[in-house]
């Protein structure tokens, strides 16, 4: 067995070093996995670091209910503004017996004020800032009592506090139920988590199941050489596994390349910090193990249709249209989710978070399931048209699948980046005005527009990656075919439009199917939460258009390959 890993190794690092097209596919696959896992690395880490926030909030948030022995501590919460910010805190009267909030060492006495280390910068360089805080600062508010890094939080000790605000009264400290994430903002959050794990994942299967033509006939070279084939799986498996360890080290060399810059990023209200900003250990090495899994499991399942004998490679390319009723189970677990809460039967916040949760996660892996059937179907009865259209057709008749697969991804991002932002705009507007809703929380569901651009903006770039690798991998296989077409006459530049057509054609398949399933998406999880959908058009369109423009981008810069195989020494063949 070490020598079936170690052949596919060698085959996987020294094949075909003196062809320089196979080095530039090797490079981008190892490019492609690492921004993959460097993207994967930092979901992790966000998403860790926001449910410590949301965890640190609650932990701060005053309980209510009287206890025996405890002087109530009387507080009420202060807000201003600061040159585009929020300076956030609260006004304190107590005794001894009172409860001490988290993160400081003792209730600040009258004329103490605690504040937050970023508060504390700013009123060291802003005089007129400093002379709101009359009071002595007693100390620093640790970060176990603060939501980021970055927040501008204090607690001020007075005398008396304002007759004109709503004194709450405070018998300890830790009250889930007033702090902490809404239930709308934890279905964010998931969908957030959702949308960069399903079509990252989707890429890194498409990308591990590339180069299958050649691996396949280097492959039965090794049966006319003996090998057996469970020999010739290993042998593949191993060649892969090369490549995804390259990858994964270049990922993870990205994630602390970029690691000490996360320091002071601010995403609407949220401030990250560096020294919180790494995933714990176990879910780190979760994420490397599913990457390796994803890509030696995409190698070994797209063999399970290839004969690999030792003086041919035969696929069983006779086989049927593509089945819908298996492709529809994800979309009825969707609604098998939503079912208990259509019909009444689930009340409690964090299990109406997890059905929707789930709902949305399966609905959002139907989209790469259905859509090469979607496709499929769509260019089977097409005929005529020019000749780039005609080319285009008739290779997606013959396989939609790997096309289908990579823009699906893209159209993944695409229906949670529509559904998400309409779920925000509309608890937005549900919940202006609201009292009951902390300031804080209200920030931050106006910050959740601004991480919305920038996770679909980052998994489009990988979206756009991964689709410039299949490119140049589908070129590089068709090469001869390619170079024939070339010697007949056929202009590079009808291929070239042909590609392009070939890749569009899914992609709008894909943009109508993302902004219906992202639409319906949003009115399901909406009425769960008693909120009307208010649709972004702006925003859908503006996303839609950049996944178009991502498919061009990476389809224009394959042409170089292109022009490449059109050459006539392309036909040769040893």
């Amino acid at each position: 067995m070490n020598a079936d890993m170690a052949i596919g190794i060698r085959l996987a690092v020294g094949r075909g070093m003196g062809s320089r097209l196979a080095v530039v596919r090797f490079v981008l696959v190892v490019l492609d996995i690492g921004l993959c896992v460097a993207v994967l690395l930092f979901a992790a880490a966000a998403i860790d670091t926001i449910g410590s926030s949301s965890d640190r909030e609650a932990a701060r948030a005053p309980v209510l209910d009287k206890r025996a022995g405890v002087t109530p501590l009387s507080l009420v919460n202060i807000s201003s503004a600061y040159r585009g910010s929020s300076i956030s805190g609260r006004q304190v009267r107590g005794g001894p017996l009172s409860p001490v909030p988290p993160g400081v060492p003792a209730i600040p006495g009258p004329g103490e004020v605690f504040v937050s280390p970023e508060l504390a910068r700013l009123l060291d360089s802003d005089p007129a800032l400093r002379a709101r805080f009359g009071g002595t600062r007693a100390g620093l508010i640790e970060p176990s009592g603060l939501v980021d890094a970055g927040e501008l939080y204090f607690y001020e000790g007075v005398d008396r506090l304002p007759d004109d605000r709503d004194i709450t009264t405070a018998y300890a400290f830790g009250d889930e139920r007033r702090g902490g994430t809404t239930p709308a903002e934890m279905i964010l959050v998931s969908g957030v988590a959702v949308v960069l794990l399903a079509p990252l994942l989707v890429f890194i299967a498409c990308v591990g199941r590339l180069g299958g033509v050649e691996r396949d006939q280097r492959l039965a070279t090794l049966r006319l050489l003996g090998a057996t084939a469970p020999q010739v799986r290993r042998i593949a498996a191993a060649e892969s596994l090369a490549g995804a360890v390259a990858g994964l080290a270049v990922g993870v060399a990205m994630f602390f390349a970029v690691h000490r810059r996360v320091d002071g990023l601010q995403v609407g209200n949220f401030r990250f910090s560096a020294a919180d900003f790494v995933p714990p250990w176990w879910r780190f090495a979760l994420v490397l193990l599913i990457v390796l899994v994803l890509v030696v499991g995409a190698v070994l399942l797209g063999m399970r249709s290839t004969v690999v004998e030792p003086l041919s490679v035969t696929r069983d390319s006779g086989a049927p249209m593509r089945r819908l009723r298996w492709r529809l189970l994800p979309a009825a677990s969707g609604v098998a989710f939503l079912l208990p809460i259509a019909l009444d039967l689930v009340h409690e916040n964090k299990d109406v978070t997890m059905l929707v949760s789930c709902a949305i996660a399966s609905a959002l892996v139907a989209i790469p399931v259905l859509l090469p059937w979607l496709v499929e179907r769509a260019v089977a009865p097409l005929t005529g048209g020019l000749p780039s259209w005609q080319l285009a057709v008739r290779r997606l008749q013959v396989d939609s699948g790997t096309p289908s697969r990579v823009v699906g991804g893209i159209a993944v991002v695409l229906a949670a980046a529509v559904g998400g932002q309409t779920i925000i705009t509309s608890v937005a507007g549900l919940h202006a005005g609201t009292p009951d809703l902390s300031e804080l929380q209200a920030h931050r569901l106006s910050g959740y527009t601004d991480g919305l651009y920038l996770l679909s903006a980052f998994t489009l770039l990988a979206a756009g990656a991964s689709l410039l690798v299949l490119v140049v991998q589908q070129l590089g296989e068709r090469r001869r075919a390619v170079a024939a077409l070339s010697a007949i006459g056929v202009p590079w530049q009808v291929i070239g439009r042909s590609l392009l057509w070939q890749n569009l054609i899914p992609i709008g398949f894909g943009v109508l199917v993302a902004n219906l399933a992202g639409a319906g998406l949003a009115v399901a999880t909406l009425h769960v939460l008693g909120a009307p959908a208010v649709f972004d058009w702006r925003f859908a369109g503006a996303v839609s258009i950049g996944a178009v423009l991502t498919v061009c981008f990476a389809t224009v810069l394959g042409i170089p390959v292109l022009r490449a195989s059109a050459r006539l020494d392309a036909l040769r063949s040893e």
